[in-house]
């Protein structure tokens, strides 16, 4: 007689680790290949924003020996209490980024290898460039901060170059933050960029509290480990603003997991999107999210009355905050949207392929979450739909399938869809049996990506 397998390993579903890995990468392949792939897009392999300049230096030993302590330490960190678990992800998160960011010694560029600068250089470098966004600080600092929100659509009318080029697609929020930083640090970059850093490694918190609320401690427990070992996280933690956009995106997500259930989370989950709306319109795709939440917590049991209750609610508070916003700081959310989608509508990234980013920006987002992540995100799904009981997994891959429809981002969406990775890994977490070999994995990912291509950001 066959014999029957416990419930529990039966349950248990497979991981499509090689079959992911040759689908994601085998588009890269064909991507080298296509012409079209490259207009107005510099990059060695789109739809990733890499170029090939392997820079491979002494202080590598740096993060691979904290990755291999990390990695080694996970079964002991996952049975200790919540707030030693957390904290001490914080600090491997800040440390192997800036160790991994650091690692080569030389400042690199998409022209090529190298610029002088040596030490903590190599940090503040991706932040002081023409376009980024701490060169908006002095005109913040010149203007004050409300005078530059209320002028914000008069600087950024398109055909002038007033503003630094990734100010002129986002909301005035971002720059406004980088010059309160600035401020409270005494006008250095360095001091800025690991605060911003520090903000990004934050970002495991709201990544636990989601997978708290949707599932239980453990698998909370497991996403906030495979979160720190997120190849999109270690290597734009040290070099992108983007992971404050992320960190600011996951909060407010953790409140809208909530708010079916609480009239207080649904109104912290509207000022929160509203809050993370003043930093990237990123934010926005919080409504289609929170739509899913609700459907999911209907087809739970929880009565349609109360969802739309809450979710109506979480919609006022999101708009009573934007008009407090407007009167606190300046910040005219509603007047800068036209603005923004105006330039950004007229970068050229719009003059690339439509059809070839609507699969390439998935791509590069899942490349960005990690294979292996992806791999139990794709085995998530199908055995939640194997059992008729699609879950968050299938609300996030729909969000996903919709942004890139919408065809608002063509390229670079290695980075700019950074704010996706917490989802994506809350989304896995429950699939995951053994986190070290995800993690080692994902830490073997960001480390290759670091040492072998120079990512722009």
């Amino acid at each position: 007689m066959r014999r029957r397998r416990p419930l529990e390993e039966r349950s248990r579903p497979h991981v499509p680790y090689l079959s992911t890995a040759a689908v994601l990468l085998g588009f890269v392949a064909v991507s080298c290949v296509i012409p079209w792939s490259r207009v107005h897009f510099p990059a060695d392999l789109p739809p990733l924003f890499l170029n090939w300049n392997p820079a491979i230096g002494p202080g590598l030993v740096v993060p691979l020996v904290l990755a291999v302590v990390f990695v080694g330490a996970i079964p002991r960190l996952l049975r200790a209490p919540t707030g030693a678990l957390l904290a001490t992800l914080v600090v491997v998160i800040w440390l192997l980024a800036g160790s991994l960011a650091m690692q080569s010694g030389r400042i690199r560029t998409f022209a090529g290898c190298c610029v002088p600068g040596t030490g903590t250089a190599l940090l503040t470098a991706p932040f002081e460039r023409d376009g980024e966004y701490m060169a908006a600080v002095p005109i913040v600092d010149e203007l004050g901060p409300r005078g530059f929100a209320e002028r914000f659509d008069e600087l950024n009318r398109r055909g002038t170059s007033f503003l630094p080029l990734h100010v002129t697609t986002h909301p005035p929020g971002a720059a406004m933050f980088l010059w309160a930083l600035s401020e409270a640090t005494g006008g250095g970059a360095l001091p800025v960029v690991l605060i911003v850093m520090l903000v990004g490694a934050l970002g495991v918190l709201p990544t636990y509290a989601m997978a708290r609320a949707l599932y239980d401690e453990r698998t909370a427990r497991v996403a906030a480990v495979l979160f720190a070992c997120a190849p999109g996280v270690l290597v734009y933690t040290a070099t992108s603003m983007d992971v404050v956009f992320m960190t600011a995106i996951a909060t407010a997500f953790a409140f809208v997991v909530r708010a079916p259930r609480s009239l207080v989370w649904s109104v912290c989950a509207g000022v929160a999107a509203a809050l993370a709306t003043t930093l990237s319109w990123a934010a926005l795709v919080l409504g289609p999210l929170g739509i899913g939440i609700g459907l999911l917590a209907i087809r739970d049991g929880v009565p349609w009355p109360r969802v739309v209750l809450r979710g109506a609610l979480a919609v006022a508070s999101f708009a009573v905050c934007v008009v407090a916003i407007r009167l606190t700081t300046g910040i005219d959310l509603v007047g800068t949207y036209g603005s923004t989608m105006d330039r950004h509508t007229h970068y050229l990234t719009y003059r690339r392929s439509y059809p070839y980013w609507v699969v390439g920006n998935v791509v590069a987002l899942l490349i960005t979450a990690g294979i292996a992540t992806t791999a139990h995100v794709a085995a998530q799904a199908r055995e939640r739909w194997r059992r008729g009981r699609p879950g968050i997994e299938t609300v996030v891959l729909a969000t996903i399938a919709l942004s890139s429809l919408l065809g608002v981002f063509r390229g670079e969406t290695d980075h700019n869809w950074l704010f996706f990775v917490p989802l994506l890994i809350v989304s896995a977490a429950p699939a995951v049996a053994d986190v070290r070999p995800v993690t080692t994995a994902n830490a073997g990912q960001a480390v290759s990506t670091e040492v072998l291509f120079y990512t722009g950001w």
